[in-house]
């Protein structure tokens, strides 16, 4: 299982929405910027979680990226969504830039 870390504008409704997030998934932390959540995060790897991006119940956070695909950023689909919901999962080991993180 790899950390998971809900990102937050600063606004009180993105603070109010990890407060939320937090009641589902207890372990999981708060950040504003990639730096951030990558020095928060525990484990090599860490799912991201925009305070913007509705969770479904039927998703769930125990995707295990083999060692070969470790230094791509992994964007996930949501149930039978046709575009990418926003929930990733990144390397502690990669760099991405602002605009990427957005």
């Amino acid at each position: 299982m790899y950390d998971i870390i809900f990102i937050t504008n600063g606004s009180n409704a993105s603070v109010a929405r990890y407060k939320q997030f937090k009641l589902l998934y207890p372990l999981a932390k708060q950040a504003t910027t990639y730096n951030e959540a990558k020095s928060k995060s525990f484990t090599k790897l860490f799912w991201l979680v925009w305070y913007d991006v509705e969770i479904l119940p039927s998703f769930t956070f125990d995707y295990d990226i083999p060692e070969w695909d470790q230094q791509y950023v992994h964007v996930f689909k949501h149930d039978n969504a046709f575009i990418h919901s926003g929930i990733c999962v990144a390397s502690k080991e990669i760099d991405i830039s602002k605009r990427e993180f957005a």
